[in-house]
């Protein structure tokens, strides 16, 4: 997307733009959990045991650590910031 087109839906008005944000937004978050399952499938492809410190009953380097994930969603009231916290 180029600049023009950027501003094309910002010059559509605060609905527009907040739309054009929140699919923005919800692709990142898609992207960011097929780059989480791409991560584990190589890790589950490299792992053994001569890639690893640990013995292989207490080794498992594909647990997520959690993170906090910013997005914005549409309230009643407005746009509204929200975090995202995955817990595994």
């Amino acid at each position: 997307m180029d600049r023009s087109e950027i501003l094309n839906i910002y010059r559509k008005g605060k609905i527009a733009t907040g739309k054009f944000i929140h699919e923005m937004c919800s692709k990142y978050q898609a992207a960011l959990v097929t780059i989480e399952e791409q991560k584990k499938q190589i890790a589950l492809l490299k792992k053994d045991s001569s890639t690893s410190s640990k013995p292989p009953s207490s080794d498992d380097i594909t647990k997520n650590k959690n993170t906090i994930r910013v997005c914005f969603i549409q309230e009643p009231s407005g746009w509204e910031e929200i975090s995202l916290k995955s817990i595994d």
